[in-house]
């Protein structure tokens, strides 16, 4: 029964500190955080320490401490490889390569980024290969690589607004189905 009980606080913590993230509440996220890690360590579930070692990095790169960010960074990468997490490797690089990028790291944001792009490419991921490209497209600008950065923006920006087509005709979809099952 304890090791239940624990292994439920050890996820409730994980969610809370990934949560407490969206409201700025960054100490409390990085105990809940660490709590999560702890507990994923102590019962043997290292490839879940990634998740809220991810959470750390985002809570360290939101308040622009980006030497902690990069670490856990870097090892929930390495975690996420490990066991072969493709969707989540590709979230991880694309909050990564954004980091590098206000750390004015642009050759290393490219990198990061192409490793988000094949990554996402890999877990059919259209969202994360999107945000990928506009990376890419910063990082090339800020290089003085102009034709580079049009090349991926006009990617970004044909992704984006696919990615807002399919959206509006699946809610055109759901509202006209709706519509049909009231009429009937």
């Amino acid at each position: 029964v304890e090791s239940k009980s624990e292994f439920e606080i050890t996820i409730s913590s994980g969610n809370l500190g990934s949560i407490l993230i969206n409201f700025q509440k960054y100490k409390e996220s990085l105990y809940y955080s660490e709590i999560a890690i702890n507990g994923y360590t102590k019962l043997g579930y290292k490839r879940y320490v990634a998740y809220p070692m991810e959470s750390i990095a985002v809570v360290y790169d939101s308040l622009h401490q980006f030497e902690k960010a990069n670490i856990n960074y870097i090892q929930a990468l390495k975690i996420h490889e490990e066991n072969n997490n493709l969707f989540e490797v590709a979230q991880t690089a694309n909050d990564y390569s954004n980091c590098l990028l206000k750390q004015k790291k642009y050759l290393e944001s490219i990198a990061i980024a192409e490793k988000a792009k094949t990554f996402a490419q890999k877990s059919n991921s259209y969202l994360m290969e999107v945000l990928a490209n506009n990376t890419l497209s910063i990082a090339n600008a800020r290089l003085g690589n102009f034709e580079t950065a049009y090349f991926f923006s006009n990617l970004y920006n044909k992704g984006k607004d696919s990615l807002f087509v399919n959206e509006k005709t699946k809610a055109i979809f759901e509202l006209e189905t709706k519509y049909q099952t009231e009429k009937k």
